[in-house]
């Protein structure tokens, strides 16, 4: 695993549970500790690596070599190529916005953001938003680079 050492163990196991779909309270009950401690570390971590939300930390984990990045699965063979629309709702997802504020960044409707979301979890064959990071790092749909240029 390479690190930086901003997380602790803990912290990055959380993120990795994060990465793979689970919820915090699945997490807590995966580590063996409260759901307050799970709580706990999220906070932390959230503040450690200078983010908020969950695909947020995940994606910034990444970049920063918080925790190992992704390998492609075996049925990651294939190229995925997304809509510019799925391209932008992506990256505001790893950046950590929220679908309103998505949607005044993109000048859409709420509702347009969300459907636009619900088919880049299936594109991707996510569960949620850190799991839809997760894959795109996986495809490389996102990558050091592309966090880095976003960041800017």
């Amino acid at each position: 695993m390479t690190t930086t050492g901003r997380l602790t163990r803990r912290e990055k196991q959380l993120v990795e549970l994060l990465a793979d779909g689970k919820p915090v309270p699945q997490i807590a009950d995966a580590l063996g500790i409260a759901r307050r401690a799970a709580a706990g570390s999220y906070t932390v971590a959230e503040s450690m690596l200078g983010v908020s939300g969950e695909a947020a930390l995940v994606d910034e984990a990444y970049r920063a070599k918080e925790v190992s990045r992704p390998e492609p699965g075996p049925s990651d063979s294939i190229m995925v190529v997304l809509p510019d629309e799925q391209r932008r709702v992506l990256t505001l997802v790893a950046k950590g916005l929220t679908a309103p504020q998505m949607a005044e960044v993109l000048g859409w409707t709420v509702a347009l953001v969300r459907r636009c979301a619900r088919d880049l979890l299936v594109t991707l064959g996510a569960t949620n938003g850190p799991n839809m990071i997760k894959r795109a790092w996986q495809l490389g749909l996102l990558t050091a680079e592309e966090s880095q240029a976003k960041a800017s």
